[in-house]
């Protein structure tokens, strides 16, 4: 699951999101991959990506507008998050912190609590 940052769906916009899914794809084709638009409590931004063509929406407004949103999702065959799911921001490390926090996260799901989402490795300051 590959998540945009927190609340960033209107900052980014969903043909951005879907441009990056695609990136991913063709440079591993192998991998399984979702590419999740977090758009915060706004419904009408979420409801607008699923109907843009985005495979997953995070939102993390309202019940009743979540409820909504899940069945529009369901009935496009796409992935609804009612939760922003634990994820490791890698926007605050060096490409070398980037890789072994990555590792880290990844080999280690039953551990993730052993690494920082925010920072990365346990005792690793950030920018490394």
């Amino acid at each position: 699951l590959i998540l945009t940052p927190e609340d960033s769906a209107a900052a980014l916009g969903v043909l951005w999101t879907q441009e990056l899914a695609a990136h991913l794809r063709r440079e591993f084709p192998g991998a399984d991959l979702i590419v999740a638009f977090d758009c915060g409590d706004r419904a009408a931004l979420a409801h607008e990506a699923l109907r843009a063509g985005a495979e997953a929406v995070c939102f993390t407004g309202p019940e009743d507008r979540a409820l909504g949103l899940a069945e529009v999702a369901a009935a496009l065959g796409r992935t609804f998050l009612p939760t922003r799911p634990p994820a490791l921001d890698l926007s605050r490390l060096s490409p070398k912190g980037r890789a072994a926090a990555a590792k880290a996260w990844i080999g280690n799901p039953a551990g993730r609590a052993d690494v920082d989402p925010v920072v990365g490795l346990p005792g690793t300051p950030p920018g490394h």
